[in-house]
């Protein structure tokens, strides 16, 4: 397709790459925290949850899903950025990196849903973020340089 899928970084295109690390940080950003809140009284009280750990929040909320979501959405991308490395055809490369992008769009918009639902959110939720971000910008590069 272009410079930005012609293997440059080992096996790995450069788009590969990006995908492949904003994708490995977004299922690594799932352990940890997502929210963080504290108040000192006499006492300090504090409460941390993983973006795992909302699965057992007893609330009807739909925020407590997105981090799973979002941790799904990556695993997906990281899979079909690798499938090409290890050979496997299955799909077009074009269609790939289009089914990319719009998985880290899907994440990206889960993570901030997830952050317009609380003003606490810790660092695993900002990870998220980035990680969405970058599985989008992978996905995109080889589209829009395509198109130019």
């Amino acid at each position: 397709m272009g410079k930005f899928t012609e293997p440059k970084v080992g096996p790995f295109s450069i788009a590969g790459l990006i995908i492949a690390v904003g994708a490995i940080v977004g299922i690594i950003a799932v352990f940890l925290n997502w929210y963080a809140w504290s108040e000192t009284f006499i006492v300090t009280f504090s409460s941390e949850i993983t973006g795992m750990g909302f699965l057992d929040v007893k609330t009807d909320d739909f925020q407590k899903y997105c981090p799973l979501i979002s941790w799904i959405l990556m695993i997906i991308a990281l899979v079909i950025a690798i499938l090409p490395v290890a050979g496997v055809k299955a799909i077009p490369e074009k269609t790939a990196y289009l089914i990319i992008a719009i998985l880290g769009l899907l994440a990206l918009i889960f993570v901030i849903l997830f952050l317009s639902w609380t003003d606490h959110a810790a660092i695993g939720a900002y990870m998220g973020l980035v990680a969405s971000i970058l599985v989008l910008i992978g996905g995109a590069l080889p589209l829009v340089e395509e198109m130019m």
